[in-house]
């Protein structure tokens, strides 16, 4: 191409690795696990004793090219943002370290996220507990999701996948989110012409699999949908 350049952020807390994400497009850091290698590639990477996981996104569409060029946060900007958001808000997420954008010819080309790991199981693996743990994780999971609806917080791909747990110190289950670029931020508005999909869509999905883990919650899923129903109807809850 007769041009090409990269952009970097890198968080103040975490200069020392500005070099790493830096590198980030030559791919030739350690790999250490493989969590997803289909349209997006995910990986548990390594520097300076700490681990962190890299998340390559798949190439956008050439329209979308021009859309993060030029009008809209890349999905790898928007993890970055929407983190630290979160973090404010007091929801847990991986601290997010820095991001690259890849550009050819003036264009987008390629984005580059970059996050600590976190050691957290995700919902799909409650199987694993037994009954008493599932009701507590159930019960505990519930108020996470109602907090963040209260709080004006809508996570766009709100999946058992996506969604981390751990037990305090106090015995209560904590959640943390991934995989947050498509989040909104706002009470949500049924008649929002933009966003009635994640909101019903994602937590029909989390139902539906929850349900079949044993959990029992899924009439507890079906009072959070009223809840927003009547936040959405602009009435008070």
């Amino acid at each position: 191409m007769a041009f090409s350049r990269v952009k970097t952020v890198v968080h103040p807390d975490y200069a020392r690795f500005e070099d790493f994400v830096r590198r980030l497009p030559q791919e030739n850091f350690p790999i250490d696990r493989v969590f997803c290698d289909r349209r997006n590639t995910v990986v548990a990477t390594h520097d300076q004793g700490m681990a962190m996981v890299v998340k390559k996104y798949a190439r956008p569409t050439l329209f979308n090219c021009f859309v993060y060029t030029f009008f809209r946060p890349s999905k790898a900007e928007r993890a970055y943002r929407y983190a630290l958001r979160l973090a404010r808000c007091g929801v847990e997420t991986a601290a997010p370290i820095g991001y690259v954008h890849v550009y050819r010819g003036g264009i987008f080309h390629t984005g580059y996220f970059l996050c600590r790991f976190l050691p957290y199981p995700t919902l799909s693996s409650i199987k694993k507990l037994d009954e008493t743990e599932k009701r507590q994780l159930g019960e505990d999971f519930v108020a996470f999701t109602v907090f963040l609806h209260r709080h004006g917080l809508v996570p766009g791909d709100y999946n058992p996948g996506n969604i981390l747990y751990h037990k305090d110190s106090e015995g209560k289950y904590r959640f943390a989110l991934v995989d947050i670029n498509r989040f909104y931020f706002g009470h949500p508005t049924m008649a929002r012409r933009n966003s009635p999909e994640p909101v019903f869509h994602s937590w029909s999905f989390l139902s539906d699999g929850i349900a079949t883990f044993g959990i029992g919650i899924r009439s507890a899923l079906g009072n959070i949908s009223s809840f927003i129903a009547v936040r959405s109807a602009g009435r008070n809850v």
